[in-house]
This record gives structure tokens, sequence and C-alpha cells, in this order.
């Protein structure tokens, strides 16, 4: 028995022995093995993160940079933009004045052309007023019409003409604020066709009147700018021969 136990206890020792030395070299092996697993992808990821620098944050100095940079561009921004509504209304200002200037002038060219030869109201032109006679279509009478400019006005009256005499009919203002207001007459010569302007008519038995009526007005616009408008009427009645009529 003393025997048997003793070779079981050797036996024993052996198997244990046996145990620890396999755990040592699967250790060994193990630790080898990551080594050598390691070296490779270091020495490749090494040059990919070579140039990579540390991420890092703004500095105080910096921010405020950045922050006072984006003030200037927002303040010439606001500025440009307070630039273009102010000339984008002033120009909408400027359009309504010169659209109502423009019917006035249209109302003056209209009288200017539809003027005809009465010889007891004959046609005055002068460098600041206008006198001329034509038939009222609603009525089909003789309305004797004056433009004329007073307190810097541009002034419309007109009146009736009836065999008793003169009848009001209208006394109109045209144009509230009027700078200058020119008026002038052409006469082309009908054999040469030369053009000569005149300021005031020169009236005539063979010229009575002006082949054409040119009309230059100055009226104040907005911001202090002068709005100047120009326009040109013929004159029917003129380009008839006096022994026609």
């Amino acid at each position: 028995c003393a025997s048997l136990s003793g070779k079981h206890h050797d036996l024993r020792h052996l198997s244990d022995g046996l145990h620890d030395g396999c755990a040592d070299d699967t250790t060994h092996t193990t630790r080898v093995t990551m080594n050598d697993l390691q070296s490779p992808l270091t020495s490749h990821l090494s040059p990919l993160t070579s140039h990579l620098s540390p991420i890092t944050g703004l500095t105080l100095v910096e921010l405020m940079l950045v922050m006072s940079l984006f003030s200037v561009i927002m303040t010439t921004v606001t500025g440009l933009v307070q630039q273009g509504l102010r000339l984008s209304q002033q120009i909408d200002a400027t359009a309504s004045v010169t659209q109502a200037h423009e019917l006035a002038l249209g109302q003056i060219a209209r009288d200017l052309e539809q003027a005809g030869r009465l010889f007891r109201a004959p046609f005055v032109g002068a460098a600041d007023h206008v006198e001329l006679s034509r038939v009222d279509p609603a009525s089909r009478q003789w309305v004797r019409i004056v433009y004329r400019l007073e307190d810097h006005r541009l002034i419309r009256d007109a009146v009736t003409l009836t065999p008793d005499g003169e009848q009001p009919l209208e006394h109109r203002v045209l144009i509230p604020a009027v700078e200058s207001a020119l008026f002038e007459f052409c006469w082309r010569h009908p054999t040469t066709k030369a053009i000569t302007w005149h300021a005031p008519w020169p009236e005539s038995e063979d010229h009575p009147m002006p082949h054409f009526t040119r009309v230059r007005l100055a009226m104040p616009g907005p911001n202090g700018s002068t709005i100047q408008l120009e326009r040109i009427a013929r004159n029917l009645a003129g380009f008839v021969p006096v022994e026609e009529e």
C-alpha cells in the first residue's frame, strides 16, 4: 500500500508539473504573437498620423478678431442696403413728380396743336407766356387760353369767346412749383427748309403762327435736385398758307 501511495504521489506531482509547463508555454506564445502583430501596425500607421496636429481651440484674441471682422462686414452690408432703399425711394418720388409734370406738358402740347387763327384773338408768343385760341370740342365755341408763370407757378387761364365778350371758363394751376419756364417758337422756311427759333415770336402778316413751339420747364425735385422737361408741339395751323384761309 505504501508503495502504491508513493507512486500515486509521484504521478500527481508529474501531472502538476506538466500542467504548469503547458500554461507557461501558452502565455509565452500569446505574448510573442501580440508583439509581432503590434510592430507592423505601428509601422504602417506612423506615416499617416505623423502630419496631423493636435486639435486646439480659438484663443481669446483670435475670437475677438473674428467678432470685429464680422461686425465690420455687417455694418458695411447694412449701410449698402439702407443706401439702396433711399435711392429707390428717391427714384420713386422723382418718377411720381415727373409723371405729373408730363401730364401738364401734354395739356400744353394739345392746346398748341389745336390752336387756330382767330384775328380778333391772335397768337401771342413770349418767352414766359403764350396766348392761343382754339375751338373747345365740348361746346364747339372758341376758347382763349393763356399759359403764364406767376409766383413760380404755371397757370392755365381759359375764357370762352362769345359775341358779347369773354366768359371765364377755367383758372387752374398746372404745376405748383416751377423754377423757370421758357417758350420758344420755330418757323421753317418753305423753300430752304431752314429752321429758326425765336423768343418771343415775331408775328407778321405772312407768318401769323409758328410751325413749332418748344416748352422747357425746370422744377425742384426730391433732395434738392432739379427736374428738367422739354416738349415740342407742332402748330398745325402754322403750316396752312395765309392765302388758303
